[in-house]
């Protein structure tokens, strides 16, 4: 029972867009009888592992919320870990080619420089600092190769030198 006029358009703006899961908000006016309010929520990019809690962050790298990771709905994202490995996150995951994405469980980023990958499959990939699409190619060749029971036998496979893979 107010006028539109004297609602507070900026300050709630504002005040919305302080929550973390607000990617976005716009709020508009007919000046009428009308307010449209318009938010865009973040997306989860993946789940950080710090130690003590699981941290929820987006792609911008913002934490969103403490989770815990057994809930059925965040099972689609990557548990990095770490030191460093949530500031870095984004720049392995737009390296790496969406098909190769998918089947990662975890991703620890190991003496800030490298990392490891935890598969769908229970296979650990140490990855080298550099030539990281070049060792995932040497992958695809072992996993071409081996039969499925093969497969199961493997825990690790270090792809760090050249042209070669220790399983």
């Amino acid at each position: 029972n107010k006028s539109i006029f004297l609602i507070p358009i900026h300050k709630i703006s504002s005040k919305v867009s302080k929550d973390n899961w607000v990617k976005s908000v716009k709020i508009k006016s007919d000046y009428k009888s009308t307010i449209v309010v318009l938010i865009e929520e973040s997306k989860p990019f993946g789940i950080f592992d710090n130690a003590y809690q699981d941290l929820l962050f987006s792609n911008k790298l913002v934490v969103l919320d403490i989770i815990d990771r057994n809930k059925l709905i965040y099972n689609d994202l990557i548990l990095f870990k770490g030191e460093e490995a949530m500031s870095n996150s984004k720049i392995l995951i737009e390296l790496l080619p969406n098909n190769i994405t998918e089947l990662i469980n975890e991703a620890t980023f190991i003496s800030k420089r490298r990392w490891d990958i935890k598969l769908k499959n229970d296979i650990t990939l140490k990855l080298p600092e550099n030539n990281i699409l070049d060792s995932l190619e040497n992958y695809k060749k072992i996993y071409m190769s081996f039969s499925n029971k093969e497969l199961s036998n493997i825990e690790s496979i270090d792809l760090r030198m050249t042209k070669k893979a220790i399983l």
